[in-house]
């Protein structure tokens, strides 16, 4: 019976020395854990400061670039404006002439055409209705 109770007396005594074992680990690695939780709290923290000092910047930059387009499409909304009334004028003047080509091209071809001319005295009204005159033959 005594070496039942030594046997028993140094299983718990092994097993007393293996769960002492088991907790300094378990202390060991919690106490990493905490180490590296603390660690990458600052890290993240550290990448939460960049983010938003990137976000500013990007919104400065931004804002500046709204600003400069506004700028832009404003500059070229008179460009466009003019150029689109240039474009009237030039279709209006186009339509004129082939209206006046139409007149011409009738007179060609023997039709009955009144053409009235008129202007200042000696601004070109015959030469541009007859042209440069034919030498004689």
């Amino acid at each position: 019976m005594k070496v039942s109770l030594e046997k028993n007396l140094k299983r718990e005594e092994s097993n007393k020395l293996v769960a002492i074992k088991a907790q300094e680990k378990e202390a060991e690695a919690r106490a990493a854990s905490k180490n590296l939780r603390y660690g990458l709290m600052e890290d993240l923290e550290k990448a939460t400061q960049e983010i938003n000092h990137l976000n500013n910047k990007n919104d400065s930059r931004d804002k500046q670039t709204t600003t400069r387009l506004q700028a832009d499409a404003i500059k070229n909304g008179d460009t466009i404006s003019k150029l689109q009334k240039e474009k009237n004028a030039l279709v209006e003047i186009i339509t004129r002439l082939t209206d006046q080509a139409s007149l011409l091209r009738n007179q060609l071809e023997n039709m009955r055409v009144c053409i009235f001319a008129y202007g200042q005295t000696g601004s070109g009204k015959t030469y541009t209705m007859m042209g440069k005159p034919k030498a004689p033959e």
